[in-house]
């Protein structure tokens, strides 16, 4: 709807200013009409010009497209003025909503992750119960697999500890990554996240067979490592 109401604002003043221009005609047309008949002249154009020169007065008449029609672009500029106005309030609402809905899962998710972590279980339930929440955020555009690593004490070497999805292939290549190898142990290395919407010469643990994907790697930060 507000696509629609931009496009059409933008000929309101075309529209309003030929209206009052039209409109205008109206009273000295008529004028003259009732004035020949009166006078029981032949309408013609001639007829209607000497009937003019015979009456002053209706040069006053004269003015009315003029002034109309000038009036009638001052009301379509303020009538498109509040159409983009409008238009303005509606964005800034539906932007507003949605960043509060977003903000609004973003705490759901905090809660859930949080309320995880608080249980007294192992680590690898933990671990396994957080994937499932971070894999199951709707507004990430993501297919529901991935896998969290651990660089334990000072090692650089992750270990693959929670899966979801993963084909068995991928599993054991994976089990264990050193630093810098594949995306997942560049985002380890270099501390950045790792993004990447195919396959490319950077997935270097691959396997015959491997469907297409991409990746999305985030590196947990803590104290420096």
């Amino acid at each position: 709807m507000v696509n629609r109401i931009r496009s059409g604002s933008g000929n309101l003043v075309l529209i309003y200013t030929g209206i009052g221009f039209l409109l205008g005609f109206f009273p000295p047309t008529l004028a003259i009409l009732l004035g020949v008949a009166a006078e029981k002249l032949p309408l013609s154009f001639e007829t209607i010009l000497i009937f003019q020169r015979q009456h002053i007065e209706l040069w006053i008449f004269n003015l009315g497209p003029l002034i109309l029609g000038t009036v009638g672009f001052i009301l379509g500029r303020q009538q498109k003025r509040l159409l983009d106005l409008k238009d303005q309030l509606e964005t800034m609402v539906e932007a507003r909503t949605a960043e509060l809905n977003n903000t609004y899962q973003t705490q759901i998710v905090l809660n859930s992750l949080l309320s995880i972590s608080l249980e007294n279980v192992s680590l690898k339930e933990v671990l396994d119960r957080a994937l499932e929440v971070i894999l199951g955020i709707p507004w990430l555009p993501t297919h529901p697999k991935g896998g969290i690593f651990l660089a334990e004490g000072r090692s650089i070497t992750l270990s693959l500890v929670a899966s979801r999805n993963l084909t068995e292939p991928l599993m054991v290549m994976c089990a264990q990554v050193p630093f810098g190898r594949c995306l997942c142990g560049r985002a380890a290395a270099s501390q950045r996240i790792e993004f990447a919407d195919c396959l490319d010469e950077r997935h270097e643990n691959r396997y015959e067979g491997i469907q297409p994907h991409g990746h999305y790697n985030v590196p947990i930060v803590f104290e420096g490592r």
